[in-house]
């Protein structure tokens, strides 16, 4: 396999700028937030959940909800499309999405957990909305 040169690129301005960065640059794969690196959903609009024994924790309905909740701006169906094919004529290969830095899926609070698996969750959608190829 050959090798490639990435990096992770800022993706202010919008996931475009993110593209030309990493165009700019060389690189031939780039790594990106598809969401805030360091935000919470405000505790005001989380949907209370009951918390379950560890063993029967699963993902609760929260997710299906709208990603503003994440502070996060949806992606419209016109924007992903726009940058899954400006990524496609730019020549990068793999785009991966690098998770929020507060998700911890291995905590033993309750709470942080939960919050953890729906934060997830939503980048996992916003990833597949865009087409990446892993998160």
């Amino acid at each position: 396999m050959p090798y490639r040169f990435g990096s992770h690129v800022s993706c202010q301005g919008g996931l475009l700028a993110a593209l030309n960065r990493a165009v700019e640059t060389g690189c031939d794969v780039m790594q990106i937030f598809v969401s805030s690196p360091q935000k919470w959903a405000t505790e005001a609009t989380l949907i209370p959940v009951k918390p379950e024994p560890k063993a029967a924790r699963k993902p609760d309905s929260v997710l299906t909800k709208n990603n503003n909740q994440w502070n996060c701006k949806p992606i419209s169906d016109s924007d992903a499309a726009l940058f899954e094919t400006t990524w496609k004529e730019s020549g990068i290969g793999a785009t991966i999405a690098h998770t929020s830095y507060l998700i911890n899926v291995a905590s033993p609070d309750d709470s942080l957990w939960q919050k953890s698996l729906d934060a997830l969750v939503v980048e996992w959608q916003r990833a597949e909305q865009l087409k990446l190829e892993g998160l």
